[in-house]
């Protein structure tokens, strides 16, 4: 696909004027107006951060559910006539915790995919919005239901196990009642159900929007590609080749790949494949052999567990690790991740054949693959050193956002919050004075308190490092040293004084470290684009 500056007049039949026109007139406008039109075009996207938020607040309260009864479960393990309702209790507050989890997930992947920002809609952005409507509603709406079915079992329970109560509270809290504590928690559910129905019903606005609006992108869509057809066939004169020109259907501008691009530049196919023919094999093929090495033994860990569940063997992936069980099952998300991204590197050495990989993509690709496959890494690194550079890579830069600083950064945040969830709410739920549980005081509440806002701050970066902002591209760094910080805090604190064992300050471990490694990653590949696009704009005079 080749565009011309020589046919702009046809450009006008799909509105490119109007484009022009909001940037002549947007230095006469006043400050209400300029803040009428910014919320105007971007009012899908501070709607679903609104959605971000409460699905924040649902998952911290979510954390803390426990918080008010936990401790009292010592009742339940002592007197087996008081078990049912801690088993009740604990059934509630893992279903809970687990809607707002995906709901808090879903809404991360969400915004990955663009559905704050995209006019039209894929499937990817229907599936994931669909799980985030139905999981803050039913975050919200089982906070109040379980919290009211808990309410009547408490007071029930203080009135027929009196005795037992009194016991407890003497022994174990020096006489301190907490009985109206636990009440009062279990009544203050209503904000956070309304929380839930605020969220599932913004997301269910964006939805409508979407789908009322779709056939009118879908006629702009087509418009477009007929006058890309023209080109093609040569109804629309070329004149001279040029990139990004055509406004698609969400009155941006077309992003050709740079694989269409280098079709163009590239007179004999393959050549550059020949002369590195042997190091791309061998790469190729040894990360077939580890992806496949991967993906056997998650298949045959879940295999083992589910014979040794059923007693037809002895042993368990546990035994044969000698790892603790939530170490084991972080480790093989771990493993399970590194596949995918090995599959997509496999497709990535394939495209080389082809000549249809830009070289930062390769490049990319063979940095991952050497902590992942060393050998495949290691032969895959100067074959992309000496790929040639793409002569359209900083002017599509102009067109382009830094989806690779956007992708890093949001990858960080799920690391981090998967450390935050599993440092302050660990517990082995034995009920025993001596048991091994990250107990809630001053330092939890001001972890979560820095946590939140760390999280909303790396929102707030992997948007502005989207759009080449030099000055978020440094802040990701300041962001990667508060992440390994942390680790020396409520980590560490509770390590020292036995809230959680070895194993799981492992695993928090490297969530930290890996968190810390993406942000800061982002932040060089950042910053060295956002200089380069700034230079450019300064020697053009734009």
């Amino acid at each position: 696909m080749l565009l011309v500056v020589g046919f702009s007049h046809h450009l006008h039949n799909i509105k490119t004027f109007t484009l022009r026109k909001n940037n002549m007139t947007a230095t006469n406008l006043s400050f209400k107006n300029k803040l009428v039109d910014h919320l105007t075009k971007n009012w899908k996207a501070y709607v679903f951060y609104l959605v971000v938020l409460f699905s924040t607040v649902l998952f911290i309260y979510a954390l803390g559910f426990s918080t008010a009864w936990a401790r009292t479960e010592v009742l339940g393990k002592t007197y087996k006539e008081t078990q049912p309702i801690f088993d009740l209790t604990k059934q509630i507050n893992d279903a809970i915790a687990s809607l707002a989890a995906i709901g808090l997930i879903s809404a991360v992947l969400n915004i990955m995919v663009g559905t704050h920002s995209r006019k039209k809609y894929f499937w990817t952005n229907y599936v994931l919005l669909g799980i985030l409507i139905v999981s803050t509603l039913a975050t919200g709406i089982y906070i109040f239901v379980g919290s009211e079915i808990l309410k009547s079992e408490f007071t029930n329970s203080f009135d027929v196990f009196e005795s037992r109560w009194a016991y407890l509270i003497q022994l174990s809290f020096q006489g301190r009642d907490i009985r109206p504590g636990i009440i009062e928690s279990l009544s203050n559910s209503l904000p956070y159900m309304l929380v839930g129905l605020i969220a599932s019903g913004l997301s269910v606005w964006l939805l409508i929007d979407e789908r009322l609006k779709r056939p009118m992108h879908l006629a702009r869509e087509a418009e477009v590609q007929s006058i890309l057809e023209k080109v093609e066939k040569g109804e629309i004169k070329v004149s001279e080749k040029v990139m990004n020109q055509v406004p698609s259907v969400d009155d941006e501008i077309i992003d050709f790949t740079e694989k269409e691009v280098l079709e163009y530049e590239t007179l004999e196919f393959g050549v550059f494949h020949k002369k590195h023919q042997t190091s791309i094999m061998i790469a190729h093929v040894w990360a077939v052999i580890v992806t496949s090495l991967i993906f056997i033994s998650f298949i045959g860990s879940i295999v083992i567990d589910f014979l040794n569940r059923y007693q037809i063997i002895d042993f368990n992936t546990e035994s044969i690790v000698s790892l603790h069980p939530s170490l084991i099952s972080f480790l093989s998300i771990l493993l399970l991740l590194a596949g995918f991204f090995n599959l997509s590197a496999i497709k990535a050495i394939e495209k080389i054949k082809t000549d249809s990989i830009p070289r930062n993509t390769l490049l990319g690709y063979a940095i991952y693959l050497i902590p992942t496959t060393l050998i495949s890494g290691i032969l895959l690194l100067p074959v992309a050193l000496k790929l040639p550079r793409s002569k359209v890579e900083l002017a599509k830069m102009r067109y382009q956002n830094n989806q690779f600083g956007f992708t890093m950064t949001f990858g960080s945040m799920l690391f981090f919050i998967w450390s935050l969830f599993t440092s302050i709410n660990y517990s082995l739920f034995t009920g025993l004075a001596e048991e091994v549980r990250v107990k809630p005081d001053h330092n939890i509440a001001l972890d979560i308190t820095i946590s939140i806002v760390l999280i909303l701050v790396m929102f707030l970066s992997a948007e502005k490092v989207k759009a080449y902002s030099k000055q978020w591209s440094y802040g990701l760094f300041v962001i990667s040293v508060v992440n390994l910080l942390r680790l020396f805090y409520v980590p560490l604190i509770s390590l020292n004084t036995n809230q959680i064992p070895m194993d799981i300050f492992i695993q928090i471990a490297i969530c930290h470290i890996i968190s810390a490694a993406l942000t800061t990653i982002a932040g060089i590949v950042s910053l060295k684009k956002a200089t380069k696009i700034q230079q450019a704009l300064k020697q053009g005079g734009k």
